[in-house]
């Protein structure tokens, strides 16, 4: 049993790590998150004293402007959302040779790290890009508050 035994020898478990730079497989993590929290945030803060439901329809409150500006902010958040799931796509691409073997063996023996970090941020990409659909559609259903008109 030597070092050089090729059933011994170790290499680096993400040897593509330098196909896609380490800020990069930050943002694709982190961007779409980011995203949707500013879209839920954005949106609390605008809509919430005239969106009140405690309020009468003779009270509530119509802002000109605010279904333009959510609708703004929406598409905003959409397009960072689907930046995010973008740069993540590209880095799983990119690092498709990073391990000969199936999946199966990868797993076990822990190596493909940047495969499974792009992997792990298009999944994340991907389920908050869905809920920030989710938000846009609500707005152009739900027009109690910022009528606006369908584009």
């Amino acid at each position: 049993m030597t070092d050089a035994d090729p059933e011994y020898a170790v290499s680096h478990p993400a040897p593509a790590r330098d196909q896609v730079s380490t800020p990069r497989m930050l943002l694709a993590l982190i961007l779409a998150p980011a995203a949707w929290l500013l879209q839920l945030n954005a949106s609390y803060l605008f809509a919430s004293n005239a969106c009140d439901p405690s309020a009468g329809p003779a009270e509530a409150s119509v802002v000109p402007g605010l279904w333009l500006l959510l609708l703004l902010i929406n598409l905003f958040c959409l397009a960072a959302g689907a930046a995010g799931a973008w740069i993540s796509w590209r880095a799983w691409r990119r690092s498709r040779t990073e391990k000969k073997g199936d999946r199966h063996t990868l797993i076990d023996i822990g190596e493909g790290r940047t495969r499974f970090a792009a992997l792990s941020a298009l999944l994340v990409s991907s389920i908050f890009l869905c809920a920030i659909l989710a938000e846009a559609a609500a707005l152009l259903i739900l027009q109690r508050c910022a009528p606006g008109t369908w584009i």
